[in-house]
């Protein structure tokens, strides 16, 4: 500015007292202090001892209009340089440091972290440098609705369930038969069966009398004639109704624990197979989402047996609720439907306490699978028709083994399209929540008179 061409003849002049106009600019925005006065350092005044006309004060505001405006950006882009980075491109204004640049064409909102070497579509531009905050409702939609990982997909799992097989020599020869027909089917690959298990009773205490010998023949059938493995449970002909209880749980405990070991070498499941150490005829086995449990569950049978076998009774169905809400606990996130298989339905209420309340608020069904009573039956509610806090719960009474084929039992997948449903394609077949399948293969035998 000429001082020569300021006009004294005005008395109202305006002086520049501060030594450094800035400081007035950042005080009356609220900059903060950490801004470097270099970036703007072209825009410094040497205001000292200096005033100026009417015409001067105009130039005067409009530099200094000038500079507050590019102050305002530096400080608003400077203020967190980690949280509102932007990608330079060849367009880009650059203001202070070479970090820093705000597209001329910018993002039509703003992005909270920029990815290194992502390029950006420019749309339109901010309207508003000011308001860099992203709103509420952005934020909101950003969070994830959904697991970070995507739901497991998992085939059609299936399995067969017999009991109370054999108490002959007759059903000896047919349980070859069963295991036989069984074994050709998966590997000529139209059966695609993963195990097979035992509900109890294996033997009739009244006729072999839990001798020894009984339980190796039997335990030689399932591995010579089974390609699967077999997951027994005890039944009370096996145990607690021996002359000798105490010897002949050692007999089951020496023939079929663990008997699923004997096809390790041509299964993954037996290593899959987890035994209580404490009562090791209790097993569990997580695959597919679906959670299998082997319990020790026996019949009530009168009253002078069941006051003698009282505290022992008491022992073991506590023993297995604790087994059950052990590893319901550990999987609850995982179930897609439960699967239990014990000799008898008495004590169940014992050993799923609160487990039916916990899988019913996770969306999940219980099923016990049983034998003792000889005929094939199905019960809702576990049994309990009256109360409704066993209402996902079901009980599968199978036929004894002399008189029909074992059950085959799928538990639906998740793989394919997704009308995939199941269907009960003739009488022998029920389908429950549409997610578990029993087949009864005929049902029971027709025998032909002679």
């Amino acid at each position: 500015i000429n001082a020569d061409e300021i006009d004294d003849s005005l008395e109202n002049k305006a002086e520049f007292t501060s030594t450094d106009p800035l400081q007035n600019m950042t005080s009356r925005q609220g900059y903060r202090d950490d801004i470097e006065m270099s970036d703007v350092e072209t825009c410094e005044i040497d205001s000292s001892n200096m005033s100026f006309g009417r015409t001067s004060r105009f130039l005067m505001v409009g530099m200094v209009g000038m500079c507050l405006i590019a102050g305002s950006i530096i400080a608003k882009v400077s203020r967190s340089p980690d949280r509102y980075q932007f990608v330079k491109n060849e367009n880009a204004m650059t203001f202070g440091t070479e970090d820093q640049s705000i597209p001329t064409a910018a993002p039509s909102r703003l992005i909270d972290k920029v990815i290194p070497g992502t390029e950006y579509e420019d749309t339109t531009t901010f309207s508003d440098y000011s308001s860099m905050e992203i709103s509420t409702e952005e934020k909101k939609s950003k969070k994830r609705k959904h697991p970070k990982h995507p739901p497991k997909t998992y085939p059609d799992f299936s399995f067969y369930v017999m009991g109370d097989i054999p108490y002959n020599s007759d059903e000896e020869k047919l349980l070859k038969r069963q295991l036989t027909k069984i074994s050709d089917d998966v590997e000529s690959g139209i059966d695609d069966a993963a195990f097979i298990a035992h509900v109890g009773d294996l033997l009739d205490d009244s006729t072999t009398k839990c001798k020894e010998d009984v339980y190796d023949r039997v335990s030689a059938i399932m591995k010579e004639n089974s390609v699967l493995p077999i997951l027994p449970v005890p039944g009370n002909n096996d145990w607690d109704e021996c002359p000798n209880p105490e010897q002949a749980h050692e007999y089951f405990n020496k023939y079929y624990i663990p008997l699923e070991e004997q096809w390790a070498d041509t299964s993954e499941l037996p290593s899959m197979v987890e035994r209580s150490p404490k009562r090791q005829e209790n097993f569990a086995l997580f695959v597919d989402g679906i959670m299998f449990f082997g319990l020790h569950l026996m019949p009530r049978r009168n009253a002078e047996l069941d006051e003698e076998l009282g505290t022992e009774r008491q022992e073991v169905l506590q023993d297995d609720f604790q087994w059950v809400h052990d590893y319901i606990d550990k999987y609850i996130h995982k179930l897609r439907v439960v699967i239990a298989f014990g000799h008898s339905g008495d004590g169940k209420d014992i050993a799923f306490h609160k487990v039916n309340r916990k899988l019913r608020h996770y969306g999940v069904s219980l099923f016990l699978f049983q034998g003792d009573e000889h005929l094939f039956k199905i019960r809702s509610n576990f049994g309990y028709p009256d109360d409704h806090d066993w209402n996902n719960c079901w009980r599968i009474t199978v036929d004894q083994g002399g008189i029909a084929p074992p059950l085959k039992v799928t538990v639906r997948g998740n793989e394919g399209e997704s009308d995939h449903r199941f269907i009960a394609e003739n009488e022998d077949q029920t389908v429950f929540d549409d997610i578990v399948k029993i087949d009864r293969r005929g049902g029971t035998y027709v025998i032909k008179n002679s």
